[in-house]
């Protein structure tokens, strides 16, 4: 038993090293979550005749921590290994998280036919948007490109314990209620840092919006940045960059050309397409 609690040790603490690679607040909760598994791991291994007899209340919990803190290191280091090349555009995640969402894509039928542009800055848009599996699955092609990529929610649900969490996921606080408008916030997000690649969903809804948000083209207007079209063709089972854009400052024009994009592709359900696409498709 104490031969086993030692080998335990040993992984542990390999365990330990890898976390030790993480920033500052990954440590701190790896590092919290890995010392409980450690406890619970050597209590198992020399005590446990007495766990058996708690009904291992106490243990459960510890090896739980466990492996939480080892999914959380494999998920959160960042892979040294990285090209030059493939850092063009902003990255996260590792071998391990790129293989999970590649495995995920060809369990469920579908592909990622080309990279992500290599943009440092870029606003994404993704669509036609009728189904949550749209999100599902092109946040999966992203995790399997190791994009690092971001959303903007409203500064309240920062509050609390989950504020980490959704900064650790890629969101960004935007507060509502302060002269400067979620435009206008975004497009300093983008002037504050050297890479960032911002997702919008310009429908709005999967339930056949009437009109699409422009928001989006405002923000890579005035940060004079791109529009990376992302599409899910569900006919194909495709998820594809089909299209950059710089926008020109037609806005009429721009979107004309956005909606021809998206009006090819087939969605989840056709009769939830937005207006604007399913006008363009009858029209053909």
């Amino acid at each position: 038993q104490g031969l086993v609690a030692l080998n335990i040790m040993f992984v542990r603490v390999a365990l330990l090293q890898i976390i030790t690679q993480l920033p500052p607040l990954h440590q701190g909760l790896g590092l919290l979550l890995d010392l409980g598994g450690v406890a619970g791991q050597v209590l198992q291994g020399v005590h446990g005749p007495v766990i058996a007899s708690w009904k291992r209340w106490a243990l459960v919990p510890m090896l739980l921590f466990c492996r939480v803190g080892m999914i959380a290191a494999l998920f959160a280091m960042d892979n040294p290994m990285s090209s030059p090349q493939d850092s063009d555009y902003p990255r996260r995640g590792n071998a391990f998280s790129r293989w999970l969402a590649g495995g995920f894509l060809r369990l469920a039928g579908w592909r990622v036919t080309n990279p992500m542009p290599a943009l440092p800055k870029a606003v994404v848009i993704g669509g036609p948007h009728t189904s949550n599996w749209d999100g599902i699955y092109t946040l999966a092609a992203m995790m399997q490109l190791g994009l690092d990529a971001h959303v903007m929610i409203k500064d309240s649900a920062f509050k609390g314990p989950f504020g980490s969490m959704l900064r650790w996921m890629g969101a960004l606080p935007i507060a509502r209620h302060k002269a400067g408008g979620v435009v206008e916030q975004t497009v300093a997000q983008f002037n504050s840092r050297d890479k960032l690649v911002m997702v919008v969903a310009p429908e709005g809804t999967r339930g056949g919006a009437k009109q699409w948000k422009t928001g989006f083209y405002r923000i890579a207007e005035q940060a004079g940045v791109p529009i990376v079209l992302a599409t899910a063709d569900y006919q194909k089972k495709e998820i594809t960059f089909a299209r950059v854009i710089e926008p020109c400052g037609d806005v009429e024009k721009d979107m004309a050309e956005i909606f021809e994009c998206y009006a090819s592709i087939h969605p989840r359900h056709p009769d939830k397409l937005s207006a604007p696409l399913k006008a363009l498709r009858e029209r053909r």
